[in-house]
């Protein structure tokens, strides 16, 4: 570097689209393919010259019903961000042994349902719920990063009565890679066994080995009743 601050940034193609009237609101975006790469002086405090990224797509889609109606309204929101990667010269500051997996990041949410809107969400007043008997959706949700994944689906159904909230449902989850990172960290020095047995101790409350290797499965379901099950066995 030649002492000089540089900024270089590309972007992909874009769209979008907007909706806001009595109905509802709704808006999509979508990008592709965007970058940066930034040059920094020389300096004691930073200790990188250049910070460099790239994404290469990102995705929001929501869909919310405002107009009151005694019958149930869909909503939607989904979101993605794929392909995030950053420079080796970041990496190689916590990590110059290539120990933890570059693999990009990516991040997936899809989840629609139905509510009863009873009254004009805009017109109630502060710390009011005018969403009713709401059923909700996880088609999709999903995070990559470090060479670890988690993926879940599930639903849940509103069942709250007299003010008193409470409902049933399901969530399916499949963790990977998991224990491998936390050993990584470990051996890096950056955790210690000590540091990590209360997250370990939690996920086999919850979660039991699956068929891989490295693989944590769950199923937590929610009971009319109030109980909860992890995988069958009652935690609540």
């Amino acid at each position: 570097p030649d002492g000089r601050f540089r900024s270089a940034s590309a972007a992909g193609r874009s769209s979008g689209n907007l909706r806001f009237d009595r109905s509802g609101f709704a808006m999509s975006m979508q990008s592709l393919d965007n970058s940066a790469d930034i040059i920094l002086p020389p300096s004691a405090e930073i200790p990188f010259t250049e910070l460099a990224y790239s994404i290469a797509r990102s995705y929001f889609d929501i869909d919310i019903p405002f107009l009151p109606k005694d019958e149930p309204q869909p909503f939607r929101l989904a979101m993605a961000i794929e392909g995030v990667e950053m420079a080796e010269d970041i990496w190689s500051l916590f990590d110059p042994g290539k120990k933890i997996p570059r693999d990009a990041l990516n991040l997936e949410l899809d989840l629609d349902g139905t509510t009863v809107i009873s009254e004009d969400p805009l017109a109630v007043d502060p710390g009011e719920m005018p969403f009713k008997e709401m059923r909700a959706r996880l088609n999709a949700f999903s995070l990559n990063l470090a060479g670890a994944a988690l993926t879940a689906t599930g639903e849940v159904e509103d069942t709250s009565q007299n003010g008193a909230p409470s409902g049933i449902g399901r969530l399916d989850m499949t963790l990977t890679g998991f224990n491998t990172l936390l050993e990584t960290l470990i051996g890096m020095g950056y955790l210690t066994d000590e540091q990590v047995m209360p997250a370990r101790m939690g996920l086999g409350l919850i979660a039991r080995p699956g068929d891989a290797p490295d693989t944590l499965v769950s199923t937590i379901e929610a009971l009319e009743d109030g109980t909860i099950l992890a995988n069958g066995q009652r935690i609540k």
